[in-house]
């Protein structure tokens, strides 16, 4: 119940090559006469004799069958395609790939390569040199100094790209400062700040800035450009291993057709994979021979197993829906304009008294799955939120409250942004009762800083 699409086709796939008794196949291909005890035909006698024989052989001399070394689930005149083999050198590697073309002495060589593997994933080295000195001492036993590892660093420090290495953000902005050819009066501005106040920078004190180094305003503006346009990280997500994102695959479409909404899954597991017929069949056999007994009983646990799949994967296909159309159906406002601020108040419990499910079942449906919209893909548990009162006695989600606060946000004069204070009134405005703290609280969850830190110069 718990598994998001993509997991469960994962898991079907190692059942169908763990159990003989289970093939791919459709709805249409179940057939209940299987499971009766009709006669068969010499012919058919012979070939449950024959598939008999092949499982006794495996049981006899240990041997791995067909089906556990395959998954049948392309045609047989289907092309076989071969994906190409990618290699990307993650940014430690493309460091040392620079380091081969210097001309240095084999100890600072040896140092900067070491250096290089102390990096952490944002290219930055947070370890002290004092203490890469005292390991890289006892590690080699025999004393490293530190002018030698000081002189590993610079070089290392020029090494694209530009702020790798660094030990703070400061001494990253100015590496890139450094090493950039355009030294105008802007530029040269922008290294003064980010060298001699880069405590006031950092905590938007323009003020103080303007003040101690006599700079006009406009010029302030242009130096901010500068450093705005600096990396805070030396390396990004795009220049590491370059792992794939896991794909998201939505468990549910809906659809709407005007002032309606209809809810489907998007696939269909249970009917992509059948019971295999003939093992179905062997088993309504009578003249089963002692020899043969062993391997009856292996198959009859197969087909079982693989029944209970069948109906378990029904059974939850079930269960989806049920939970999906009580949460469309709260959420029909949501749905049909894709705006965040019309989601309602509705946690487990609602929907687990609508639907006679527990609040566990319910819990385990809505985790980790998503449902397709004309709006994207959205995570369903994004539409579960608790609620707060409104100034007229009524109840609003908090999720529209949160939404509000965005909203708040972008409009506010940039030269004077609301503070939490300011904020809490202008959410009574709109007939939210809200605490301050619990506009901290939101605004944080929202990744919105305080006001200090989102004052700009405009």
């Amino acid at each position: 119940m718990h598994l998001p699409a993509l997991a469960l086709e994962e898991y079907l796939k190692n059942q169908l090559e763990e159990n003989p008794a289970l093939e791919e196949g459709n709805e249409e291909d179940h057939d209940e006469e299987v499971f009766s005890n009709e006669e068969k035909d010499d012919k058919e006698d012979l070939q449950d004799k024959n598939k008999l024989n092949e499982v006794a052989e495996y049981f006899e001399d240990d041997e791995i069958p067909d089906y556990k070394t395959y998954v049948n689930n392309v045609s047989k005149d289907a092309p076989v395609l071969t994906a190409t083999a990618v290699y990307y050198l993650s940014f430690q590697e493309q460091l040392k790939e620079q380091l081969k073309g210097m001309e240095l002495t084999p100890e600072i060589k040896h140092l900067v390569d070491y250096l290089i593997d102390s990096l952490d994933e944002d290219g930055y080295l947070r370890t002290p040199l004092g203490d890469l000195v005292d390991d890289l001492s006892f590690a080699n036993g025999r004393v490293v100094n530190d002018e030698s590892m000081q002189e590993a660093l610079n070089v290392l420090q020029q090494f694209d790209p530009a702020g790798i290495g660094a030990r703070s953000l400061q001494e990253c902005l100015l590496l890139q400062l450094h090493r950039s050819s355009n030294k105008d009066a802007n530029h040269l501005m922008a290294e003064k700040i980010v060298s001699g106040y880069f405590s006031e920078l950092y905590h938007k004190n323009f003020d103080k800035i303007k003040r101690e180094i006599h700079l006009e305003e406009d010029a302030l503006k242009e130096a901010l450009k500068v450093i705005g346009h600096l990396t805070p990280k030396p390396v990004f997500l795009a220049s590491k291993d370059f792992t794939q994102a896991q794909s998201i695959i939505p468990e549910f479409i809906i659809t709407l057709d005007e002032d309606k909404l209809d809810v489907a899954l998007a696939n269909n597991p249970a009917s992509s994979i059948i019971i295999n017929k003939e093992y179905v069949a062997l088993l309504n056999k009578e003249n089963v021979t002692s020899r043969h007994k062993k391997e009856f009983n292996y198959f009859r646990k197969k087909v079982d197993e693989a029944k209970w799949l069948i109906e378990a994967l029904q059974q939850r296909e079930h269960t989806l829906m049920e939970i999906m159309k009580v949460i469309a159906g709260l959420q029909k406002d949501y749905f049909l304009t894709g705006e965040r601020k019309n989601l309602k108040p509705m946690i487990l419990e609602d929907v687990s008294k609508r639907t006679g499910h527990d609040i566990s079942t319910v819990s385990r449906v809505t985790c980790n799955k998503y449902a397709q919209t004309p709006y994207g893909n959205i995570l369903l548990k994004d539409l579960f939120s608790t609620s707060l009162h409104s100034t007229d006695g009524g109840e609003v989600s908090t999720e529209r409250v949160k939404q509000s606060i965005v909203e708040l946000v972008e409009q506010e004069d940039k030269s004077k942004p609301f503070t939490d204070f300011e904020l809490v009134k202008e959410l009574n405005k709109l007939g939210f009762e809200i605490a301050r703290r619990t506009v901290v609280k939101y605004r944080e969850a929202l990744h919105l800083p305080n006001a200090r830190m989102r004052k700009a110069i405009v």
